[in-house]
């Protein structure tokens, strides 16, 4: 195995030699960052083939269903804010008849 001190070219040398241990976190580094590689291979081809196919119309369709899904999610957002506003008030009132009828001063009474 390469020693610490040869640092990165040793590093390359051990990878093109192919003499790297199995179970090294090198090995590890190393599947992970050629299956990266792989994936953004794959992306650029499946983008340049849908470019040359059918030009930019695929993206703008996929960018406007990425708008619509965004408009649902950041309503359905703002309907459980409010309806969580309306548990707050309804918690805050309760509170408020049970102390009253506890006989306890409530914080906003003088």
């Amino acid at each position: 195995m390469v020693d610490h001190k040869d640092g990165a070219k040793g590093f390359i040398m051990v990878i093109l030699s192919g003499k790297l241990e199995k179970n090294s976190a090198g090995a590890e580094m190393f599947k992970l960052i050629s299956r990266l590689i792989c994936l953004v291979v794959i992306a650029v081809v499946v983008f340049l083939v849908l470019s040359f196919m059918s030009g930019g119309e695929k993206f703008r369709w996929f960018g406007k269903k990425i708008q619509d899904e965004s408009e649902k999610v950041g309503e359905k957002a703002d309907r459980l804010r409010q309806t969580g506003e309306r548990v707050l008030k309804g918690v805050e009132k309760t509170r408020e008849t049970l102390d009253h009828f506890m006989g306890k001063k409530s914080e906003k009474s003088p």
